[in-house]
């Protein structure tokens, strides 16, 4: 009966996903090095060995789930996110608009300023992945006077690839 149920919940919130397909769910729950896989830790020891206060999460969004590691290394905050088996896929930094070439910052401008009556980046991230650098921009965007938060995928120009609502979920437990 047990399982009936847990089958049951997962098509009502796989159902769930599919109608907000332009929407963000993201859950992020906090988890002990021991739960995280040893080739993703052994990775990020090779690659900041210095680095001290790593977090490590389990992600869970619309297009499925991940770890990912978050951590200050030389004065730059770092979220590193593995697939399911460990293998990198890939790593983030903040950075500020001012910290980029002129032409991506117009067209990063010049987009926003198309979508939105009003808008300012929360947050802003150079992705770097074996496909090349992104940008990932947390925009809190006003349309018709309403304010919403958004999350927009740039390339490397500046020009725009995607954008979805975000939808906030929190999740308490013992490692936050």
């Amino acid at each position: 009966m047990k399982s009936v149920t847990a089958i049951l919940l997962i098509i009502l919130f796989l159902s769930a996903l599919t109608r907000l397909s332009a929407q963000k769910v993201e859950i992020e729950k906090r988890i002990p090095l021991s739960e995280f896989p040893a080739s993703a830790a052994g990775f990020l020891l090779d690659s900041f060995p210095d680095c001290k206060q790593m977090r490590y999460y389990m992600e869970t969004n619309s297009a499925g789930s991940s770890y990912e590691a978050k951590f200050e290394h030389t004065g730059t905050s770092y979220s590193v996110e593995f697939d399911l088996n460990g293998q990198w896929q890939d790593t983030e930094t903040l950075v500020e608009l001012s910290e980029l070439d002129a032409v991506v910052q117009n067209n990063i401008a010049s987009i926003l300023s198309q979508k939105f009556d009003s808008s300012k980046i929360k947050k802003l991230q150079k992705q770097r992945s074996s496909s090349g650098i992104r940008y990932e921009a947390v925009i809190k965007g006003r349309k018709n006077g309403k304010p919403e938060f958004y999350e927009f995928l740039f390339d490397a120009e500046g020009k725009y690839l995607s954008e979805e609502i975000i939808l906030f979920e929190t999740l308490s437990n013992d490692y936050q």
